[in-house]
């Protein structure tokens, strides 16, 4: 859609689309090779990482942790190994942090630094990476060679970074150490919609924005809101604003305005004694809708704030013959029809 809406520059070259970590891929694939990345490493998934930790405590000999509760101490692991990926440090960095005589807090600290360390030395022995070492090495590699980041930076006219409240603080420095002071940047996001958190997003990123890509004159870039929701009737749009009053929001942002031609909508709260029966009430509630109003049952949501009522709602609409889908796809699985192909299918691979 893009390219069809933008022509193409004068050499050629079109608009070019790509996720964050995409884009550091690119920058190793094309430099890396100077700074030892050569390429063709596996990117790991959430199997691939919970296996190795655990690989990595099993073989552990530090008295400071609990090696039988290996599956949530490989959650403390990763998490570590995470915090330094994101922020671009090391453990010598926590340790130089400790204290001379570190209390039990600490040394349990430091063991899990010493382990996600022995996590990342495993890693790199079996030629693994994660989306995180992506960022990282992309990172290093463009602050550290002011030619590299030239050349990256003389290749756009503009540049727009989309969702950019749900960046981490790595993505942050790679960005500004690939783009400031060469192309036109503009960020697009919503600083109340930050529900990355767990996974290292930051909000300075939004809010330091202005500074970290200023305009020509060195003057803060400007922020323009966004404020008309497109989406929502106007009832929905007044229960958000009033959610949002309770919540922390960066300077310069507004209310939700509806469209000029929004209809009045509805918001309905119904509460229920069990999961069970709440269930089979979305499922009365949407069949009602679809019989006497004429609404399609594509034309209506479920949004759930756990997976483990993914389950519950699903089979409520299989009861109550909805069709329906599940856009999580770990939970296929307990669909009876995928559980029954998945034995078949793990039967013929071995």
């Amino acid at each position: 859609r893009l390219r069809r809406a933008v022509p193409a520059r004068p050499d050629g070259r079109e608009v070019e689309v790509s996720t964050y970590h995409g884009f550091a891929a690119s920058i190793l694939d094309e430099f890396g090779a100077r700074y030892g990345w050569t390429g063709g490493a596996t990117i790991m998934d959430e199997g691939h990482r919970f296996e190795l930790a655990a690989r990595v405590l099993r073989a552990a000999d530090d008295g400071m942790l609990d090696l039988t509760k290996i599956p949530s101490l490989r959650k403390e692991v990763l998490a570590v190994a995470d915090a330094l990926n994101e922020n671009l440090t090391d453990g010598d960095a926590v340790r130089d942090l400790a204290p001379r005589e570190p209390d039990d807090v600490w040394r349990t600290r430091l063991a899990l630094v010493a382990a996600a360390e022995r996590y990342e030395d495993a890693k790199r022995s079996l030629g693994l990476v994660e989306y995180a070492d992506l960022i990282r090495m992309a990172t290093l590699i463009v602050e550290g060679d002011d030619d590299v980041a030239r050349r990256i930076a003389g290749r756009y006219d503009m540049v727009l970074l989309d969702e950019y409240q749900d960046t981490d603080r790595a993505q942050r420095r790679l960005l500004t150490a690939a783009f400031t002071g060469g192309p036109t940047v503009t960020a697009v996001g919503d600083a109340d919609q930050t529900i990355y958190e767990w996974r290292g997003a930051s909000l300075r990123n939004f809010e330091e924005f202005p500074t970290d890509f200023p305009v020509d004159s060195g003057a803060p870039a400007p922020t323009l809101p966004l404020s008309i929701n497109r989406r929502s009737e106007r009832r929905i749009i007044d229960l958000a604003n009033r959610v949002r009053m309770r919540i922390p929001s960066i300077e310069g942002s507004r209310d939700l305005r509806p469209r000029p031609d929004a209809g009045s909508g509805r918001v309905r709260v119904s509460w229920h004694a069990t999961e069970d029966a709440e269930a089979t009430w979305i499922a009365d509630h949407i069949a009602q809708r679809h019989d006497d109003e004429g609404i399609p049952y594509a034309e209506t949501a479920i949004l759930c704030r756990r997976r483990d009522s993914l389950r519950v709602v699903s089979e409520a609409l299989r009861s109550a013959e909805i069709p329906f889908t599940v856009s999580s796809m770990s939970d296929l699985l307990d669909v009876p029809e995928i559980t029954d192909l998945h034995a078949w299918l793990r039967i013929v691979a071995d």
